[in-house]
């Protein structure tokens, strides 16, 4: 079966839904797949994942909630009862926006509540 096409609506839910497949294992191996490809460029001294420091936002009247602050307990269980991405960041008082990065949070989820993987992580390169 053909992989449906970027702009159909297939594509986009799993698009949007897969920040919340994310184990710690799968994060953990990007992370390294990404240091090595900077590596190969001779870039020894960037973060493979950036983002501007919290405090560059200290004093601005921001329309929605920082993202650092949500309930993450509160999160984990949305997410384990299978729900939508929308409906969680709804109950969650914010939008879609934290869900739209690989990892909202530098904080390790719970292993109780990461989806397990059908197989083993592949070896370094």
């Amino acid at each position: 079966m053909p992989d449906p096409p970027n702009n159909s609506l297939s594509f986009r839910t799993r698009w949007r839904r897969f920040p919340l497949l994310l184990t710690r294992g799968l994060i953990d191996r990007l992370d390294q797949i990404g240091r090595a490809f900077l590596a190969r460029h001779g870039i020894h001294d960037e973060p493979v994942l950036w983002q501007p420091p919290a405090n560059l936002l200290d004093g601005l009247d921001l329309p929605r909630p920082d993202p650092a602050h949500l309930d993450i307990d509160t999160l984990h269980q949305l997410v384990s009862s299978g729900q939508s991405p929308l409906p969680i960041a709804q109950a969650l008082g914010t939008d879609l926006r934290p869900f739209a990065t690989p990892r909202p949070s530098t904080r390790c989820p719970r292993p109780t509540c990461l989806p397990r993987r059908s197989g083993p992580v592949p070896p370094a390169a």
